[in-house]
């Protein structure tokens, strides 16, 4: 892969990753729709060189007593990319990537507990809960490789 740059809505936080990612995952469970403010939260996972560009110093932490982590522009609440609690990426939202990039939806997670109005349109395998750490990363790599 080629090198990516993303940043928040309001520029302050901006970053650049290269090496390899994942495919886009959505996952629909109740802590990813708050944190989204949508249906689903859509991110993929990079494996590779991660820089903060710019406003690393504007990023505020919040995390559940089970691990879930948020990170987000203090400015704007954009999410930002954190890294994955192993240490060999980072959990980054597409949709904070500034240019259009040949990566597409392999996977959707925690449908069973997606909310009401939800349609599922959008493509991808769907699992009811989330897989073990290594069937997840399996999943949206290999899908992704395809």
């Amino acid at each position: 892969m080629e090198k990516l740059e993303g940043s928040c809505l309001c520029g302050a936080v901006r970053f650049s990753l290269s090496g390899t990612t994942s495919g886009i995952y959505q996952c629909r469970c109740s802590l990813c729709r708050k944190v989204s403010g949508s249906a689903s939260n859509s991110a993929l996972w990079a494996f590779g060189e991660f820089t903060w560009l710019a406003g690393e110093d504007n990023i505020s932490r919040w995390a559940t007593p089970s691990g879930f982590r948020s990170d987000f522009c203090r400015t704007c609440g954009s999410p930002l990319p954190n890294p994955l609690r192993d240490g060999s990426g980072h959990w980054v939202p597409a949709g904070l990537l500034d240019e259009n990039v040949d990566i597409h939806v392999v996977a959707q997670v925690c449908v069973a507990s997606r909310a009401n109005w939800d349609d599922m349109t959008a493509t991808g395998k769907r699992l009811d809960d989330m897989p073990d750490r290594d069937t997840f990363r399996e999943l949206i790599t290999n899908a992704h490789d395809r």
